[in-house]
């Protein structure tokens, strides 16, 4: 899990029932970003299908959601 070291601060925002990094990242900023993916298992699939561009867009995706969560919270 890339953003390992992020959980702690996205359970600090406390957004109710939403404990994932997509979830906190879009009740709280909701920009738009490069994630060509709207869940876990197309990312899952296009693994599976060596399908290497998109997965690096989605994971590029998952760093800007990081990059701005830790700016949010100070850390």
């Amino acid at each position: 899990m890339a953003y390992a070291g992020m959980l702690e601060v996205i359970d600090r925002f406390n957004t109710n029932e939403t404990r994932d990094l997509v979830g906190v990242y879009d009740q709280l900023i909701g920009a738009e970003t490069c994630d060509p993916f709207s869940d876990s298992q197309e990312a899952l699939n296009a693994f599976q299908n060596g399908e290497w561009e998109v997965l690096l867009r989605h994971n590029l995706a998952d760093i800007h959601r990081t990059r701005e969560l830790a700016i949010l919270s100070g850390d």
